[in-house]
Formats: structure tokens, C-alpha cells, sequence
């Protein structure tokens, strides 16, 4: 719907969904989801927020917490505390952006609520900006990423202790993270790009970021460098 100089978009769904996790986690299903969005555009500016609202259950972890709940009373609170089984979750996204032609400049934010479960809450943002040389556009982009509860003492039982290392496999997994970007975008022929970038994330102690495929003897925290050349094109 357009109202005077602003075009205005709401969008609702429903559904249900299920994908893999990396590290053998499992599936992840998602049910009774249901979300809204709305975009706003007014000349050069856009805003953007969504909501999103589902039921998580991750079979893959059921192994694990049914080993805690053998341990008795303490065990059947960590493993209510942390399981996954039909949780509620949520997400809440805003973000923004001006791009006035010659320059542009776009952020977002996002929050996530689990209500329980290892997800745990967190919040991501990133704020990014560029200037166009003609066919030439530098950018810069920070980002961070923050999560709680990236651990637990687990059950002082010594028979628990691998269950305690699993939970805390899982709980270190969430990404606490800041990266800062920096690239270039070519625009060499009509719809084909080139870009390049260098990311510098440093990753704090106790998570793993959003590594995967993790090996033997890896120590959380630290930094990653990663260079990365692609071409984008449209046909």
C-alpha cells in the first residue's frame, strides 16, 4: 500500500519446517511458526521489522538429557532446563538503510528468545557503509554477535562427567563473536561483479563462534582470518 511518498509492505506466514545442524546435532523441527514483516520505503530510506514465533524440538539431544534425568532430582532439573523439546522461540528483527546514491549506509538488529532450551537468548547487530567511485565501491562492516549461558558446572557425579562435557560442547556453540569487514565491489561488465573481502573476527573465550566441523583439541576463543573473492552476477 502506498500512502503519499511511502510504499508500505506487510507480509504474514505459517508453517512448519526442519533442517540439519552441523557437528551431527540432529534435526531441528520447527512448528506452529508463524511471523510478520514489515518494510517501509520513503525516497532513499528503508526500514525493515519482522517477528518471528515457533515450537523447537531437537531429537538428537534426547540421548543425552534422558542421561541426566538417570542421576535423579538434580539431573531432571539440568535436563528440563536444557532440553529441547517443543520450546518456544522467538525473534525480533529491525534494520535500516539510506543509500542516496552515491553512498550508502545499512544496519540491523536482531534478538533471539528461547524461553529455556541451550539456545539461550542473543543478540546480533552489524552497521555497514560504502561510497561508489563509478564502477569502484569500498565498504566497511562491523558486526557482533553475543549470547548467555556459555556454560554449566553440570552434576558433581564423576559417572556425569561426559555428560557435563557434551552439555558444555553444546552450550559453547553459541556464537559470541565481533567481526570488522573490510572489501571492494568492481562492477566490470553489465550485471557481473567482483568483490573482495577481508574479515577479522576475534571470538571470546568459552564459544566457538560460528565455526563448525570442529576437531579434536580445539580451544574456544581466538581470532579468524579469512580472505574471500567472488563474482556476483545476474541473468
Amino acid at each position: 500500500m502506498r500512502i503519499g511518498d511511502v510504499t508500505n509492505a506487510l507480509q504474514a506466514h505459517f508453517g512448519e519446517s526442519e533442517s540439519k545442524l552441523p557437528n551431527d546435532v540432529g534435526a531441528i523441527k520447527a512448528k506452529q511458526s508463524w511471523g510478520m514483516a514489515y518494510t517501509g520505503e520513503y525516497h532513499n530510506a528503508t526500514v525493515h521489522i519482522g517477528y518471528e514465533s515457533t515450537y523447537v524440538t531437537l531429537k538428537g539431544l534426547k540421548t543425552i538429557f534422558d542421561g541426566f534425568r538417570q542421576f535423579g532430582p538434580e539431573g531432571i532439573v539440568l535436563a528440563d532446563k536444557y532440553d529441547v523439546d517443543s520450546r518456544p522461540l522467538s525473534v525480533i528483527t529491525v534494520g535500516a538503510r539510506y543509500d542516496p546514491g552515491q553512498w550508502f549506509v545499512m544496519g540491523e538488529w536482531s534478538h533471539l528468545d528461547s524461553q529455556g532450551s541451550f539456545f539461550g537468548n542473543g543478540t546480533g547487530w552489524y552497521l555497514s557503509g560504502g561510497y561508489r567511485f563509478g564502477e569502484f565501491t569500498p565498504y566497511i562492516t562491523y558486526a557482533q554477535a553475543k549470547a548467555d549461558n556459555l556454560s554449566d558446572p553440570g552434576l558433581a557425579a564423576p559417572a556425569a562427567a561426559g555428560l557435563n562435557a557434551t552439555l558444555n560442547s553444546l552450550l559453547s556453540a553459541k556464537p559470541v563473536q565481533n567481526t570488522v569487514s573490510i572489501g571492494g565491489r568492481w562492477d566490470f561488465m553489465r550485471n557481473v561483479a567482483l568483490k573482495l573481502q577481508y574479515d577479522h573476527t576475534d571470538i571470546s573465550a568459552g564459544s566457538s563462534g560460528v565455526l563448525t566441523n570442529l576437531q579434536p583439541g580445539f580451544q574456544s576463543g581466538g581470532k579468524v582470518d579469512v580472505f574471500s573473492a567472488t563474482i556476483d552476477f545476474v541473468f
